[in-house]
C-alpha cells in the first residue's frame, strides 16, 4: 500500500504539480524530512544508474564510499542552492514561502528527478557511443528534462502565491542551467580523482 501511495504521489508530482505541491506542504515537513527525501532521490539515482549499465552494456561499474559520500554531499549542496534561491527571488517579488517550504518542494524534485535518470542516463550514454537508438532516445530526454523544469516552476509558483507562471518558468529554467552546469564540472571533477562511474546528466 505504501509503494502504491508513492506511485500515486510521483503521479501526481509529474502531472498536476501545483497539487503536488500543496499536498507536500500540508504535511508540515521538517529539515530532516527534506534531508531523508534528498537521501531517497540519490539512493534512486544510483540504482538508476547501476540498471542503465546493465541495459547498455551487461554490466554497471562499482561506486566506491567516497564517490557515493561526495555526490550525497553535492546532493544536499543542491537542495540547498535550490530551496535558497527559490526562497530569496520569490520573497523579493512578494512571494510567501518559507525557507522549509522550499527546501520541501526542492527535495520532492530531486526524488522526482531521480525516478527519470536511468533514461537521461541510457540517452546520453547511447548517444555519446553513437548508438542506433541515439536519434529514438533524444526526444524523451529533451521531454524529461523540460518536465522537470516545468514541475519545479509550478512548486515555486503554487509555494509563493504565483498565479503567472511563465516568470517563473524562466527563471527557473536559467537557475537549472546554472545548476546543471556546476553540477557537471563537480562530478567530473570526483569521478576522474576518485575513480568512480561517469557523472549523470545535468
Amino acid at each position: 500500500m505504501l509503494f502504491l501511495d508513492f506511485l500515486a504521489a510521483l503521479k501526481q508530482g509529474y502531472t498536476d504539480p501545483r497539487a503536488s505541491a500543496r499536498r507536500l506542504l500540508a504535511r508540515g515537513m521538517t529539515l530532516r524530512d527534506c534531508a531523508l527525501m534528498a537521501v531517497l532521490a540519490l539512493c534512486i539515482m544510483t540504482l538508476g544508474e547501476k540498471l542503465a549499465g546493465l541495459v547498455l552494456d551487461g554490466g554497471a561499474e562499482a561506486t566506491g564510499l567516497p564517490m557515493l559520500v561526495s555526490r550525497l554531499a553535492l546532493q544536499f549542496l543542491q537542495l540547498f542552492v535550490m530551496a535558497t534561491a527559490s526562497h530569496l527571488i520569490g520573497a523579493k517579488f512578494g512571494g510567501r514561502a518559507s525557507r522549509t517550504d522550499m527546501a520541501a518542494l526542492a527535495a520532492w524534485h530531486l526524488v522526482l528527478q531521480a525516478v527519470l535518470s536511468p533514461l537521461q542516463v541510457i540517452a546520453i550514454l547511447t548517444a555519446a557511443s553513437g548508438g542506433a537508438g541515439a536519434s529514438v532516445l533524444v526526444l524523451p530526454l529533451i521531454f524529461s528534462v523540460g518536465l522537470l523544469i516545468w514541475v519545479y516552476a509550478s512548486f515555486v509558483a503554487e509555494a509563493h502565491g504565483f498565479k503567472r507562471i511563465g516568470p517563473v518558468l524562466v527563471a527557473v529554467f536559467l537557475g537549472f542551467m546554472a545548476l546543471g552546469v556546476m553540477a557537471q564540472v563537480v562530478l567530473q571533477a570526483l569521478a576522474t580523482s576518485l575513480g568512480g562511474m561517469p557523472p549523470p546528466p545535468p
